[in-house]
């Protein structure tokens, strides 16, 4: 059960960025407190302002969920699993422990400096969030993989109508 709401917790935040992002850069939304940048990063900055809870709530809850699926998988004295499930936990902990405060730090910078008019150097810091995204992404994108391989082995390793020894 714990895998499970691990994959869902990481698959959250993805569907709702691909919700999101689209739609308010459609819509073209005008935010008066960051009316200094242009009408493509309001919308995104918009999209992001949405989506960021989902990320955060991620960022806490999937770790939780994949020790709570290790000390079942220990305590049900599954062999190979653990590691599976261990190196994904890996993963969400790298997301917790250093992109998050990386992201959080250059999202914080850009939104306070376009709020202050000073467009030039709040993109600096969007492009020192980007730099920062994309590894982080790459390690949200590893870590599902990782617990959905850990949902596969051990939907295949049960018995199917028989005990198994």
């Amino acid at each position: 059960m714990a895998i499970i709401a691990a994959v869902t917790a990481l698959v959250a935040p993805a569907v709702t960025a691909a919700s999101a992002f689209p739609v308010l850069k459609e819509l073209g939304p005008s935010l008066e407190p960051y009316a200094a940048l242009p009408a493509d990063a309001q919308a995104r900055l918009a999209a992001g302002l949405v989506t960021e809870p989902v990320f955060a709530v991620t960022d806490y809850v999937t770790p939780l969920c994949l020790l709570l699926a290790l000390a079942a998988l220990v305590a049900a004295r599954r062999t190979r699993l653990p590691w599976v499930v261990a190196a994904a936990g890996i993963g969400s902990l790298a997301q917790l422990f250093y992109f998050a405060p990386r992201l959080a730090v250059a999202l914080d910078s850009y939104r306070r400096l376009a709020r202050e008019g000073l467009v030039e150097q709040a993109m600096g810091y969007r492009v020192a969030f980007d730099s920062v995204h994309t590894p982080a992404m790459a390690t949200h994108m590893a870590t599902l993989l990782l617990v959905l391989t850990a949902a596969a082995l051990a939907a295949w390793s049960q018995p199917f109508g028989r005990e198994r020894s």
